[in-house]
């Protein structure tokens, strides 16, 4: 195993070795290289020697634009006019009487050949033989009377057995009283009894206090028995003093006198008997 790996490293060490000795050597076209490089364009001698417009040349300049502006105000056209409008007129005289380039017994034989291809289609009887409908028809019979013949590959059972079975479907299907016992059904019902009534008797949750003309702000439509005022309640209290301090007893029960039992004279035989 070692043997084998320091085989292996030396292998590689060899293949680096080999590939950098390889790309280090320079080819006798690498060595004679020289980079082509386009050469400039020369200059004129005018563009050498430019140097900016000079007066001379600024009044070569108007001196050209000016006699331009002479000659396109003495333009008045195309002097040969009459010569123009000739030849326009001989084009048009030659058009209108031209007959074509078509020869005089071509329509001719152009229409004796479209009359011979109509009379070819008219006479043809297809490339069907003579006893292909027959055939066709004898095999249409054939597969008919085959077909009308046929009992079908179904067992002799199998309209029985699907009709019993679509029996006990729907009979059990009849007979299905559902999942839902009758007491859940009974309280649902009653549950929804109840919300309809508490929504149809709702009033809000708002309570509004009344109370008669001239009843003071805090008391109650009932009666005044809740004082909810300070003043209110001193009044009620000296009120009920005053009545407990005149009449102590008024909330004493009425005492009641003990009264020995009463016995029958009798009552002694009875029980001695």
């Amino acid at each position: 195993m070692i043997r084998f790996r320091l085989l292996k490293i030396t292998i590689t060490l060899v293949m680096i070795i080999f590939t950098k000795l390889l790309y280090a050597q320079d080819t006798p076209d690498q060595k004679n290289y020289t980079r082509k490089v386009k050469p400039k364009p020369e200059q004129s001698v005018k563009t050498k020697n430019y140097s900016g417009n000079r007066k001379d040349d600024l009044k070569e300049r108007n001196d050209k634009r000016k006699a331009n502006t002479r000659k396109t105000a003495a333009y008045s056209g195309n002097g040969d006019r009459e010569g123009q409008i000739n030849k326009r007129n001989k084009v048009s005289q030659q058009s209108a009487s031209s007959e074509g380039n078509v020869k005089s017994g071509t329509l001719e034989s152009r229409d004796a050949a479209r009359k011979g291809k109509q009379k070819e289609i008219a006479n043809n009887k297809g490339t069907v033989g003579g006893n292909y409908l027959a055939n066709r028809a004898k095999l249409r019979e054939a597969n008919n009377k085959k077909a009308s013949g046929s009992r079908g590959d179904i067992g002799g059972n199998y309209l029985a057995n699907r009709a019993k079975f679509r029996k006990d479907q729907n009979k059990r299907s009849s007979g299905y009283s559902g999942d839902i016992s009758v007491r859940t059904l009974q309280a649902r019902n009653k549950n929804i009894r109840n919300k309809t009534h508490e929504m149809a008797t709702y009033e809000g949750d708002i309570i509004v206090k009344g109370r008669k003309k001239g009843q003071h702000p805090s008391a109650v439509y009932r009666g005044g028995q809740v004082k909810n005022s300070y003043a209110a309640k001193e009044k009620y209290r000296k009120r009920m003093l005053k009545k407990y301090s005149k009449h102590s007893d008024v909330e004493r029960p009425e005492e009641k006198k003990e009264t020995k039992p009463r016995y029958d004279s009798k009552e002694a035989d009875i029980w001695n008997k």
